[in-house]
């Protein structure tokens, strides 16, 4: 899921369900400039300055799906994009493309005391990024391909701009500036990659 946020006047409330592919590339098209957006019951109009306009037909609210929120999860973490950009980079290389293994088609996430983790192992190649932080709490998440590219297309590897990590139930959120993304877990059980990282030993 995603949840994007924007100041602007409003004189009278409304909502109405409408194909997002549809107005994107129909906003894309008007001339720049302040719209005036109108919505009369499952229908939506949208005019410029210049009296240019169109209208899309839609659906009742009531009938979108509901979907999770993060106001009742925990905080895992806040750093910045280029942070956050870097530590995936760093490990996703290794994700497995057998989408028929879930558990090592996906990014393992490891939030622990004092640092942040991102595993990922095609049972061939192990990769492992570590960030330390400053993090009171600890969860292992593990983020399907679909969320990790929803994730880093959202994020700007440049930016030091500040993103919060939160998760609800079986939800991942990121909080980004106005945007926040919902990422569905796997539920699927990472392998014990630590068993094969050789310990410190006194001999070597």
């Amino acid at each position: 899921s995603a949840v994007a946020v924007c100041t602007v006047n409003v004189e009278t409330g409304g909502a109405v369900i409408v194909d997002a592919r549809n107005i994107v590339d129909r906003v894309k098209g008007m001339p720049n400039g302040d719209l005036a957006v109108e919505v009369n019951k499952d229908e939506i109009t949208i005019r410029s300055r210049g009296a240019r306009s169109f209208r899309i037909i839609g659906a009742p609210f009531d009938d979108y799906p509901k979907i999770a929120t993060a106001d009742a999860g925990p905080s895992l973490a806040t750093m910045t994009e280029r942070e956050l950009c870097d530590l995936i980079d760093a490990a996703v290389d290794a994700v497995s493309e057998d989408i028929t293994r879930a558990h090592v088609n996906s990014l393992q996430l490891e939030v622990e005391p004092g640092q942040i983790m991102a595993v990922a192992t095609d049972g061939h190649r192990l990769h492992r990024a570590i960030k330390t932080h400053d993090v009171p709490v600890m969860a292992s998440l593990l983020v399907p391909p679909s969320g990790i590219q929803v994730i880093r297309r959202t994020l700007d590897d440049s930016s030091d701009a500040k993103v919060e990590l939160a998760v609800n139930g079986g939800t991942l959120f990121v909080h980004v500036d106005s945007a926040t993304i919902g990422v569905k877990l796997c539920d699927a059980a990472f392998p014990p990659y630590k068993q094969v990282i050789p310990k410190p030993s006194d001999d070597a």
